[in-house]
């Protein structure tokens, strides 16, 4: 096998311009074929080729024989030129670096996301042992990548709806690969401290304007420290819940379909949440990495982002910056369009973290059991049960978040708390989102 090479940091070179001759000049013809698939981002073709190289470099003839033995046989040059070229010609996003720091911070064994045939890991013997024996060989030959960074631009309004500010922002994420062109991109989300709920004051100023006393379930505010994690960067979309769905099952049967307002970015809805667990739980089975509903301290924190306004907005909402009902107003900002159904996702501008449609368009299910206020609740991030943590054993009722597509924007606070049954799939705005965290255990 001939020697690899380090592109390094004098040869970062855009594959628009014809500086990708250059690439394929300083390498040897045992990774032609790759470099030419990746340049031209035949993703697939290039998922295969490295396959067949890695044989090579391991001395196997088919992917099933791999063994921990076989990663002995890997140099590092070999590695790091892999390595690169996925790195590079991936504008960063996709490299064995990478997936080695993914499997580090949140677990599982897939090596890699546009590399899903490269061990063909369940069809080899001792796959734990194999994947981690991998990581430390890259480890060992310095191959650690940070994640890839998406940038975007966050805006604060006043109470009239007005902006008086932008900045841009950026966040880290990583990208599971559902298979047949469906990703689902996770943001992560640094740890810390926040207020959870509505102080007394601004309560009782809520029940007087809007004559309601369900603000009152906001209290009482108190401190949580949470840890850090990965969420969904959006609300679980069709494509993404289709793909799933057609996964092995694990509790229990999922509809392909099962939305009211179609389309593949549009988010799914009317599924409950013993539905979304399920998903969960497929995905988990999946990709050997823990998944699951947010917990309610969880979401409140990802959708404040570091603010302490009732949105992450700021002051109020606009229907310019969220599908609700903007025929009602928060505060003095002036009437908006209602929309009367989903919307894809992403379509608005996402808060502080790079999460988008925390308010509106659905509700989404947090792992909670429903309780009427905040007495005796975790103030370390944990999911909250009414009897045990067996999930099967909840009560009926459970948290839902965010508000939605047909609902009021008071409903869309980053405090405010409904909930429904389990069970309930009848709605067209019950969606939710999924959250990666490596020490999550449940059961």
């Amino acid at each position: 096998m001939a020697k690899g090479f380090d592109l390094g940091e004098g040869n970062t070179i855009n594959p628009e311009r014809k500086g990708i001759r250059v690439i394929r000049a300083k390498i040897s013809k045992a990774y032609t074929k790759l470099t030419n698939y990746l340049a031209t981002e035949a993703w697939e073709q290039a998922d295969e080729e490295t396959a067949q190289i890695m044989l090579k470099v391991a001395s196997r003839e088919i992917a099933g024989n791999f063994d921990v033995e076989s990663i002995k046989n890997f140099s590092c040059e070999e590695l790091h030129t892999i390595d690169r070229l996925w790195l590079h010609y991936s504008s960063g996003c996709f490299s064995l670096g990478i997936q080695a720091t993914i499997g580090e911070t949140v677990g599982g064994h897939q090596i890699a996301e546009h590399l899903p045939n490269l061990w063909c890991l369940n069809y080899s013997a001792n796959t734990e042992d194999i994947f981690s024996n991998f990581v430390h060989r890259l480890m060992a030959c310095g191959i650690k990548s940070p994640l890839p960074v998406c940038e975007f631009d966050v805006v604060t309004i006043n109470s009239q709806g007005q902006e008086i500010q932008r900045e841009q922002n950026q966040a880290a994420y990583f990208t599971e690969n559902l298979g047949n062109s469906a990703g689902l991109d996770l943001v992560g989300i640094p740890g810390g401290k926040f207020m959870m709920g509505t102080e007394d004051e601004e309560i009782e100023r809520l029940v007087k304007k809007f004559n309601w006393d369900r603000f009152r379930n906001e209290k009482p505010q108190h401190q949580v420290t949470v840890p850090n994690f990965f969420m969904g960067k959006y609300p679980v979309t069709q494509a993404q819940w289709k793909a799933v769905a057609a996964l092995p099952k694990v509790n229990q049967d999922l509809k392909a379909e099962p939305s009211n307002f179609k389309g593949d970015d549009r988010p799914v809805e009317t599924v409950s949440w013993y539905d979304a667990l399920e998903f969960c739980d497929r995905l988990s089975q999946y990709t050997g990495r823990r998944y699951c509903l947010p917990t309610e301290a969880e979401w409140e924190y990802a959708c404040r982002a570091g603010t302490n306004t009732p949105f992450h907005f700021g002051e109020t909402i606009t229907g310019e910056l969220a599908n609700y009902n903007a025929q009602e107003t928060y505060a003095a900002e002036s009437k908006g369009k209602y929309r009367g159904q989903t919307t894809p996702v992403g379509q608005f501008l996402p808060n502080a973290f790079g999460l988008y449609d925390m308010h509106g368009n659905v509700w989404e299910w947090c792992l909670d059991d429903w309780s009427s206020n905040y007495e005796n609740v975790p103030t370390d991030g944990r999911h909250w049960f009414n009897d045990n943590d067996n999930i099967s054993q909840q009560s009926v009722r459970a948290v839902l978040r965010g508000g939605s597509w047909t609902f009021k924007p008071t409903y869309c606070r980053s405090a405010e708390r409904f909930n429904s049954l389990r069970a309930e799939r009848g709605a067209f705005n019950l969606g939710f989102r999924v959250v990666c965290a490596f020490e999550r255990t449940l059961r």
